[in-house]
């Protein structure tokens, strides 16, 4: 069985490498590429839906096992070279929705239990309005208060439905 392993990662590895070198063939139409790229894509989707159920087993082991946090539970390859491990994460506290500082502040652990923060956030559409300062001063303040960044566009691939 592990030579069909090892056989599978070389023809998998040669498969990726083609379709890696169509993608940057200048001297490939743009249609090929976008061919290329849906099967990359379909291959990376694959290979995460087959991972799941085995993620699964080793959570399941690591229970079994008795896996505390900060304790990983690990499994190793036949030939060493890989590492499974998963982490047990310690219990998660969070705020119940609706929760009200105003009836816990003078609560004996409230210091204790609760950080207060404070955030500030750019609105959406404060490009728009900072394009319309007219002030110099005021687009100068917001100049050094804001960072603006140009963002990477972003790339999404989809399926047409088979009828």
């Amino acid at each position: 069985m592990m030579d069909e392993i090892r056989g599978c990662r070389q023809d998998l590895g040669d498969d990726i490498l083609y379709l890696k070198d169509v993608l940057q063939d200048p001297n490939t139409d743009l249609e090929t590429k976008v061919q290329a790229a849906g099967i990359l894509w379909d291959l990376s989707e694959q290979a995460k839906a087959a991972l799941e159920p085995f993620k699964t087993q080793l959570r399941d082991l690591a229970r079994e096992a008795g896996s505390k946090p900060g304790e990983p539970y690990r499994a190793q390859s036949a030939d060493g070279k890989v590492t499974a491990s998963v982490t047990v994460p310690g219990k998660k506290m969070s705020l119940r929705k609706g929760f009200s500082g105003g009836t816990a502040l003078n609560r004996a652990h409230f210091c204790e239990m609760v950080d207060t923060v404070t955030t500030y956030k750019v609105r959406a559409g404060a490009a728009e309005v900072f394009e319309q300062i007219k002030d110099e001063d005021e687009a100068a303040f917001w100049l050094d208060t804001l960072l603006i960044e140009d963002q990477t566009p972003r790339v999404n691939f989809t399926r047409k439905k088979e009828v």
